[in-house]
């Protein structure tokens, strides 16, 4: 028999024999294949694990590094208080008691938030002393929309009067008197508004020409002293610039020191509101910035009100400072507690003696503590001033 007769009967084909090799040597490639894809997978689970694991760990410990420095600061603003009346004592108290419970939750909203840009996002959301109480700045569209939407208290057309006559303010001391160039130009055409030369033939209200002013110079402050830079002005000297111009004109000027212990945060929200809803009137306010959430406390300042919404009960701040904030609706709670602070400079006399204030001028940054004792300053609650023509 030749061979090519047996072949079929006592060995494979060199064709078959081939054929087998590869068919054992594809499976165990298989095999190989599938235990290192379940290796990888095996290892790439873990090391996700032990990312998150990392990321969890970290904002943990960041989370308690944030809560420990929101206690400090409320520790702070409790250290301001203790020294202060027992009604502001017992506000520091429940001040520090809510805010320390919302700790972790205010870092976690702040680090979220995306109603403003990043150089508001951390007061944008910091609240006062109760259930957080968000501030809205006017650079958003959703604050834009309660300014149009709320036709009830015509906020729109009051805040189109305090913004015609809105600049911002000339020094770091001189809140108070853009405050009044505000209020004094957006009652153009019911008064008979300042001249300032510069502008002349139209009649429009500076804080130059309020402080030049003859009336203001005599009765209120002499601008030419520069010991007013660094103390500004209290809420009686804000007030007697207004009055300078408009009691002659049939105005009258009022004064509302907001003592918590006397008026309560209903009453402060009414008249404020009564006189924002009233076209004719006109209202500035003299606030403690960290009491209504925009940074730390014992920052006095002034602005006028340029607005009230009805549906988030809040008030528009129309912040003479415009190089530091855009206009903000605070809530009137926030507002209360930022009115009902204490001025620890609302009234001063100046030193006979020229040399004290030259000392004291040459001090740079200012020692504000020595600035107060040589003035023999006389503490104040903050508060209202509100402007509307006399019956």
């Amino acid at each position: 028999m030749s061979s090519s007769e047996q072949s079929p009967l006592l060995l494979p084909t060199n064709k078959q024999y081939n054929t087998v090799g590869l068919n054992q040597i594809s499976s165990s490639t298989d095999e190989e294949t599938s235990e290192r894809k379940a290796m990888v997978a095996t290892w790439t689970m873990a090391a996700i694990i032990v990312v998150i694991m990392t990321f969890a760990m970290t904002e943990s410990s960041s989370a308690h590094k944030r809560s420990a420095q929101h206690a400090a600061k409320v520790d702070q603003v409790k250290t301001v208080y203790s020294h202060r009346s027992p009604q502001d004592a017992a506000n520091a108290k429940l001040f520090r008691d809510e805010e320390l419970k919302r700790a972790s939750v205010d870092s976690f909203i702040e680090a979220f938030a995306k109603e403003t840009t990043q150089s508001f996002s951390t007061h944008l959301y910091r609240g006062s002393r109760e259930k957080l109480r968000r501030l809205l700045y006017l650079n958003t569209t959703s604050a834009y929309h309660d300014l149009v939407t709320d036709r009830k208290s015509s906020a729109l057309d009051f805040y189109q009067y305090v913004q015609g006559g809105w600049d911002a303010q000339i020094n770091q001391g001189y809140c108070p008197v853009a405050a009044a160039a505000a209020v004094l130009n957006s009652l153009r055409g019911h008064i008979e508004l300042p001249q300032d030369p510069l502008y002349i033939p139209y009649p429009w209200a500076t804080q130059f020409q309020l402080l030049h002013d003859t009336c203001v110079k005599e009765t209120v402050l002499d601008v030419e002293d520069p010991r007013v830079v660094w103390v500004g002005l209290p809420l009686e000297m804000a007030a007697g610039i207004l009055e300078c111009h408009l009691s002659p004109q049939g105005y009258t000027v009022e004064i509302y020191h907001i003592d918590p212990a006397k008026i309560d945060k209903y009453t402060t929200k009414k008249l404020i509101r009564d006189a924002v809803l009233d076209p004719k009137a006109r209202v500035m306010i003299n606030y403690d910035r960290g009491n209504i959430g925009q940074g730390d406390p014992e920052h006095g300042h002034f602005s006028p009100i340029g607005a009230y919404n009805y549906k988030k009960d809040a008030f528009l701040i129309m912040d003479v400072a415009k190089y530091k904030f855009p206009p903000v609706w605070v809530p009137s709670a926030n507002l209360y507690y930022g009115v009902s602070t204490i001025d620890n400079c609302a009234g001063f006399e100046y030193p006979q003696d020229a040399r004290v204030t030259e000392e004291l001028e040459a001090e740079n940054p200012p020692n504000f503590t020595r600035w107060y004792e040589a003035l023999q300053c006389e503490p104040k609650y903050r508060g209202v001033i509100i402007v509307k023509p006399r019956k």
